[in-house]
């Protein structure tokens, strides 16, 4: 199905199971998916400057358990006054609505602590400086490493300044690096920390394990100052 609403948000066109939301013209610019990510003011986002794709995630009852599932959106724009968007589960994880749950890795750390561990890492970075916290941050026994959870920091530009586990992509820029279904996982990023919550979603391996495969990942980042912000990620499904 397709959804539309005008830059400010204001819904125009419903989805069939929520035609309410048109009928009483509901603004959604606010609307957070369970995981805090303000999805349609990130896809009007995306929309403004032409298009593009973006994450979010559903819950759905499995076997008496709330399952938030990944979807992909894909937002554009109609003309300088509205735009239209549709979502699909992502491919792989649409077997999880029927039931299908086994092989996909769960959540062991939550979002509290996420935002936490970013937090932490951002007041460090204002106290100690950008050159103590980054030697800090690529240490993979340092007090932002617990286990998967990690900080990594990169410059306003999108160039990896610092992390404790991929090494290799240190000094590239991410930029304009787009993922297998064409998210441009740092511009959506920077995005949510600058327009939304700082909260984003990401499809991405495990750095910290080796030969991970790409999995589900929600990402928050954080500014520490106009030059460089830092961010972590837990990776897996959140289940209820």
């Amino acid at each position: 199905s397709i959804a539309a609403f005008d830059y400010n948000g204001t819904t125009i066109v419903a989805p069939p199971y929520s035609p309410e939301l048109a009928e009483y013209h509901v603004n959604l610019v606010n609307f957070h998916d369970p995981d805090g990510v303000a999805a349609i003011r990130g896809l009007r986002d995306l929309a403004r400057d032409g298009g593009g794709f973006l994450y979010m995630v559903a819950r759905v009852k499995v076997d008496g358990k709330e399952v938030s599932v990944p979807r992909i959106a894909y937002a554009e724009p109609v003309d300088d006054e509205w735009w239209v968007y549709s979502a699909i589960i992502v491919p792989g994880y649409a077997g999880i609505a029927t039931g299908d749950l086994p092989g996909f890795q769960v959540r062991n750390h939550t979002r509290e602590e996420l935002y936490e561990r970013v937090a932490l890492a951002v007041e460090f970075a204002k106290a100690s400086g950008m050159e103590k916290t980054l030697a800090e941050i690529n240490d993979p026994e340092g007090r932002f490493v617990t286990g998967d959870l990690f900080v990594w920091a990169e410059s306003s530009d999108g160039t990896l300044l610092a992390d404790p586990f991929w090494k290799s992509a240190i000094g590239e820029n991410e930029w304009e690096y787009a993922d297998a279904y064409g998210v441009k996982i740092t511009q959506v990023g920077v995005r949510a920390m600058e327009n939304g919550t700082g909260f984003s979603h990401a499809i991405f391996p495990d750095t910290a394990v080796d030969d991970a495969p790409d999995q589900h990942k929600l990402i928050f980042m954080k500014e520490v100052d106009e030059s460089w912000w830092i961010g972590s990620g837990i990776y897996g499904l959140h289940v209820e």
